[in-house]
């Protein structure tokens, strides 16, 4: 009867689920050259693995393509073809990318409404878990524990390499040598950087804090006994990175104006301390420091010349985005790499900018949807778990895109919800008629006193 039980049609859904969003999970890893597919498109197994776990669980869940996801679909459409008249040149590849990841995102979140936030905590939780520990293992006896850990290599990023040695699905090991800063120093003792399954910390933390995110919501803002979130706080302290700390400090923010708004009044000065306490230690000042030292030109002139490639930092590369908005400050250059004015001096330059890729590639049409959407997203968050501070997930998200894009089909499941079918839910329904309960007793006594002034 238990063998049974494992491998009933519910259990099968359920494993179905869990998979789907691990892949989502592991792709938006970017660890290696097999899930860069979704946009290389280099190989056939990469692209297509996440497009068929994903229709299977279309299927299963018998998804349904809304009108918001047909309007998305043709508003892309015309901005495609504009795009396509304004430069005089087709690039298919770029259109089907970004339908294929959002219709991803569509599919998973309608499929699996308020569960996805459960899913995605769970599955977190448990590479938080690997993580220390061979986090931990790496530290005492690095060495051994790389070399050991090379034998189930998955995959790398290929050519180049870019900052990870190797990938095994669940643990990234960077290559220390070409990317030192993953490496810091405290006290004269050196510490490696915890990557997780991503392609590197800075990116670990965020998803880490996503998850952070989901959790305080799910549990309406209760800590005790959460033993998830006291996994992911110190998975999170492993990671030394800005970005990272910097969210943790907004979502402590977020934890206490909904506990108490009077609170967060009275907690600001010692928040500031804390981040001032933060910021100044000696790893995180040199972090700063290196990217305000970094010389873009220099960059550009080795590139040109030597046929270098260069990913700069997050404000050089915001920079960088800033110039090509300006030359196209409506549509931007859409899937034209071609019209990138560093591309046009012979530099091979990968930005790394979230908000700069928007800007540059979309233009001010592109800033105003994802601004858009991404207050209406924040918006339904509050909604469906009934609680306050919806300019905690805007800002939030805003601020990942600093140094992230978020135009891959895990970040559009969180700023493209509003155009799924997930308040199509219980939960939501609830805090619905709750509102309108106490909106109907304000109503009915405003029309008692105009009956009286009558």
């Amino acid at each position: 009867m238990h063998h049974k039980s494992l491998f009933s049609i519910n259990n099968k859904v359920q494993y179905l689920e869990y998979f789907v969003v691990f892949i989502l999970i592991f792709y938006a890893g970017k660890a290696n050259k097999f899930v860069g597919a979704i946009d290389s498109w280099e190989d056939p197994v990469g692209l297509m693995l996440p497009i068929v776990s994903v229709a299977a669980l279309a299927i299963v869940r018998g998804v349904q393509l809304n009108y918001k996801y047909w309007l998305f679909i043709i508003g892309f459409s015309f901005y495609f073809l504009a795009s396509t008249i304004k430069f005089s040149e087709l690039h298919p590849r770029f259109f089907l990318i970004i339908i294929i990841n959002f219709t991803i995102a569509y599919i998973i979140v309608s499929g699996l409404r308020y569960r996805f936030f459960r899913l995605y905590e769970e599955i977190i939780f448990y590479l938080c878990l690997v993580a220390l520990a061979f986090w931990t293992m790496i530290n005492l006896f690095p060495s051994f524990f790389i070399e050991f850990l090379r034998n189930f290599e998955f995959s790398n990023q290929g050519d180049g390499g870019g900052n990870v040695d190797f990938n095994t699905i669940i643990f990234t090991v960077n290559d220390y040598v070409t990317t030192p800063d993953h490496i810091i120093n405290i006290g004269g003792t050196s510490l490696y950087r915890n990557a997780g399954f991503a392609w590197e910390p800075g990116a670990f933390a965020i998803y880490i804090n996503i998850a952070i995110f989901f959790n305080l919501m799910r549990n309406k803002f209760t800590i005790k006994n959460n033993k998830h979130l006291w996994v992911f706080i110190p998975a999170l302290a492993t990671t030394f990175s800005t970005t990272g700390y910097s969210i943790f400090i907004l979502l402590i923010l977020f934890y206490l104006f909904n506990k108490n708004a009077l609170k967060i009044t009275l907690l600001i000065p010692f928040t500031t301390f804390i981040t001032i306490i933060i910021f100044t230690l000696p790893f995180m000042m040199n972090k700063v420091i290196d990217n305000l030292e970094y010389d873009t030109e220099t960059m550009l002139y080795n590139s040109a010349k030597y046929d270098n490639h260069y990913s700069p930092q997050r404000f050089q590369s915001l920079q960088i985005d800033v110039i090509d908005f300006l030359n196209n400050p409506l549509i931007g250059y859409g899937g034209h790499e071609e019209e990138r004015w560093t591309n046009q001096l012979g530099a091979k330059i990968s930005t790394a900018s979230g908000i700069g890729e928007i800007m540059a590639q979309y233009g001010i049409a592109g800033i105003i949807f994802v601004l858009i959407s991404l207050w209406k997203s924040s918006g339904k968050y509050m909604l469906l778990y009934d609680i306050k501070g919806r300019f905690f997930p805007f800002i939030m998200i805003l601020f990942i895109s600093v140094s992230y894009s978020i135009m891959t089909s895990f970040f559009m499941c969180i700023w493209l919800l509003h155009l799924t079918d997930m308040h199509k839910t219980k939960i939501v329904s609830n805090a619905m008629l709750k509102r309108i309960e106490m909106i109907n007793p304000v109503r009915l006594g405003l029309n008692q006193i105009k009956n009286l002034k009558r």
